[in-house]
């Protein structure tokens, strides 16, 4: 899919301006201030408080935020958030990538955030082929489901084939269509092991 601007249909986004103080030197350059949801006074029972927002995420920002939420969890008992990256790729013969999968594994689930099938390739079982390779690696992890999301004019038909089911559905995201969020529990074989369900044929577009 496509990555671009992440502004939402009706956000503002507005360039940085410096503040002039008549006492002092231009200060650094601010965000835009936005007003204060929780109270006029921009006060909080920690004190006051000022609120920004940005085009951008600063790398102190991120850490901030991912570290607080790592904290949190961990202070619930939840297990540490170990991500491990997960790709598939398919090439011709003459080595071209013609088709890829890029997830990773995290908390015993595989998530499938991008699947790509080039357009003379497509409809030939490449893409099945990348989900398959991708759902086996993800056992070998130990891992016992997977989950993605996908839109109506994508493909939603082929992840069911492959034994995903719809658990919920974002309307008008792109404006007019629907973008579904999808999960599969590997099944067990004969055997009594896990392993993922081995029907389809369409790839994603």
């Amino acid at each position: 899919m496509p990555r671009g601007c992440r502004s939402e249909p009706g956000a503002a986004c507005s360039s940085e301006r410096r503040c002039e103080s008549p006492s002092g030197p231009p200060k650094r350059p601010m965000m835009s201030p936005v007003d204060n949801p929780i109270g006029d006074a921009g006060s909080g029972t920690h004190g006051a408080f000022s609120l920004e927002i940005g085009a951008e995420v600063p790398a102190e920002i991120r850490t901030a935020v991912e570290s607080g939420l790592a904290d949190h969890a961990h202070s619930a008992g939840v297990p540490t958030r170990d991500v491990v990256p997960l790709t598939a790729i398919a090439r011709d013969a003459d080595s071209q990538v013609i088709g890829a999968l890029v997830g990773r594994t995290v908390w015993g689930w595989l998530h499938v955030s991008e699947l790509w099938v080039s357009e003379g390739h497509r409809h030939a079982g490449i893409g099945r082929s990348l989900m398959l390779a991708a759902e086996n690696a993800a056992l070998h992890r130990g891992c016992l489901a997977s989950y993605l999301d996908t839109f109506d004019f994508q493909a939603t038909p082929f992840y069911q084939r492959l034994g995903y089911s719809i658990i919920g559905a974002l309307e008008d995201f792109p404006p007019g269509h629907t973008r579904y969020f999808l999960s599969k529990r590997f099944g067990e074989s004969a055997s009594g092991g896990s392993r993922p369900n081995q029907s389809l044929e369409r790839p994603r577009e």
